[in-house]
């Protein structure tokens, strides 16, 4: 994110105020069973913050001035990509360019779900020690593994 806020000539005093509010953050899960401990927010953006549309923006523009083409072109959402064009054989190719973009590795998938399993494992208090399969953790409180979502928002 720091990376993406310098490349976009973010003033320097202005990352670092931004790292600031990052660094240490902590939260807590409210669930039906009750809240959970404090823990540390490592990933993402903190969630309601004011910051996070123009977060969102700035590291999508960073991340895919690679691919875009020009507005109106291209119009990006949180989840969704909208591709249009005036000729068939353009859109097939800006189609292809997205598509290799959101291409995941198997080393990738491993690395979703090993993140997945040990923030699912912080929030519900599920040590290794409990031996509790991934499996069992998804089947008993209803969680769609993050493979198969991503698979699935890449297919529509």
């Amino acid at each position: 994110m720091y990376w993406c806020l310098r490349k976009r000539g973010t003033e320097e005093k202005l990352v670092r105020l931004v790292e600031a509010t990052y660094r240490n953050a902590a939260t807590k899960a409210v669930t039906q069973q009750g809240d959970t401990d404090e823990f540390k927010i490592t990933v993402g953006v903190h969630q309601g913050s004011a910051l996070n549309p123009f977060l969102f923006i700035n590291i999508m523009d960073t991340l895919l001035e690679d691919v875009r083409t020009a507005i109106p072109w291209e119009l990006l959402f949180t989840h969704d990509v909208a591709l249009i064009s005036n000729r068939e054989e353009e859109l097939q190719q800006n189609i292809e360019i997205w598509q290799k973009c959101w291409t995941v590795t198997k080393k990738e998938e491993a690395l979703l779900r090993r993140t997945e399993m040990r923030i699912l494992r912080h929030i519900l208090q599920i040590s290794l020690k409990d031996k509790m399969r991934d499996e069992v953790i998804h089947s008993r409180y209803g969680i769609t593994d993050i493979v198969e979502k991503v698979q699935e928002a890449r297919l529509r």
